[in-house]
């Protein structure tokens, strides 16, 4: 697979002249021994640089448990973005079944286009002999900086069936993920997709703000220091 690949029928923002889907998100599964089950976030024939991403990605929790996520590769291609990924949970402590996923570069960074990973999430199967795992998103955005962010029109997003049955790889040992499977912070009421990448994205941002505003001062310091000694 490719990092990048162009599109004939786009224009400049990246939108298709007949109004078909610029880009998908999509879930690929996979079963793991010790009762694992991964699920792969990926993006493909995006046109327009990507900044960032959300969603919900609702499951059945009553047969899932969250364990962990791993970045994947997509964004990784243009710096080291912030990620925010959460269980949702209620006042008992629970799972909802929605996993709320966020993820974005900062403003200097490199945008990539094309296809790659977002993040690969572990989920704990609570009843094995089950063979069909329904997953959706909802609240779904990708978004590009012009200027200020805003969100690419028509990228779409495919929800899953995962049925065991029809899967060809088998099971694949998962004896890595005993050593981290807290991956997530709880969370509850969460809004839409888009407010959920403003916040990381402010989030970045107040980083980025936070270290030049240390290094100035570190360097007035030091110039206070040069003209104390040149007195003494």
């Amino acid at each position: 697979m490719g990092e990048s690949s162009e599109s004939a029928g786009a224009d400049e923002d990246g939108a298709a002249e007949d109004g078909s889907a610029t880009g998908k998100v999509f879930l690929e599964g996979q079963f793991l021994d010790h009762d694992i089950l991964k699920l792969s976030a990926k993006i493909s024939d995006i046109q327009t640089p990507v900044l960032g991403a959300a969603f919900h990605l609702k499951y059945d929790s009553g047969i899932l448990s969250f364990l962990r996520y791993d970045p994947g590769e997509f964004l990784e291609r243009g710096g080291d973005p912030f990620y925010l990924v959460t269980a949702v949970k209620d006042v008992l402590g629970q799972e909802t079944g929605e996993l709320v996923y966020g993820e974005t570069l900062r403003r200097n960074d490199e945008f990539p286009v094309g296809e790659g990973g977002f993040a690969d999430f572990y989920f704990q199967q609570l009843d094995p002999s089950i063979n069909v795992y329904e997953f959706s998103f909802e609240n779904g955005v990708v978004s590009t900086l012009d200027v200020v962010r805003q969100d690419i029109d028509l990228v779409e997003f495919e929800d899953l069936v995962l049925d065991r049955e029809s899967l060809q790889d088998g099971v694949v040992n998962a004896d890595f993920l005993a050593t981290n499977v807290a991956g997530a912070a709880s969370g509850a009421g969460f809004g839409g997709g888009g407010w959920i990448f403003s916040a990381i994205f402010a989030l970045a941002i107040l980083f980025s703000s936070a270290i030049f505003i240390f290094l100035k001062l570190r360097e007035r310091f030091r110039e206070k220091k040069k003209f104390a000694k040149f007195y003494l």
